[in-house]
């Protein structure tokens, strides 16, 4: 699968996507480890790539408070 790595407008975007077409965006998000760092993506609406953000995160509640806000942000 093709990843891009975008900004947090455009994960924002493919989020809003997400959200229109219908599934909960609590179980979204895939989240892994690079290092010593987190990093958060989420898989294309159509299945044919992946949107990781950019930024990277130095622990798992740093990403999750960020994800948190992001959904607050467009709910």
């Amino acid at each position: 699968m093709d990843i891009r790595f975008v900004n947090e407008s455009q994960f924002k975007q493919q989020l809003l996507r997400w959200r229109d077409a219908g599934p909960s965006l609590l179980s979204l998000p895939r989240v892994g480890r690079v290092g010593q760092q987190y990093r958060i993506s989420i898989v294309d609406i159509n299945n044919d790539g992946e949107y990781a953000l950019e930024q990277s995160f130095s622990c798992y509640q740093q990403l999750l408070a960020w994800y948190g806000a992001m959904l607050d942000e467009i709910s």
